[in-house]
């Protein structure tokens, strides 16, 4: 039990560390990109509103439904 949470803290930690980093880490650079290029101040946070919805859209197609399954381990 105590190696599998380790595994799972391990995973969950590379996880946020890779979605903090690579996608948070461009938003500066994106979106100052968007608005040079399309002049909208408005327009450069559009990139972190889209990674938010592919992020929710992706994890309610991939996550397996739990709804009636036993999932204490």
């Amino acid at each position: 039990m105590n190696s599998f949470r380790s595994a799972l803290h391990r995973g969950v930690s590379v996880a946020l560390q890779l979605g903090n980093g690579w996608i948070g880490g461009f938003v500066p650079f994106v979106a100052t990109a968007v608005v040079i290029a399309t002049g909208n101040i408005f327009a450069g946070p559009w990139y972190t509103v889209v990674f938010a919805g592919l992020t929710a859209i992706v994890g309610a197609l991939l996550l397996p439904e739990t709804r009636g399954r036993d999932i204490n381990v």
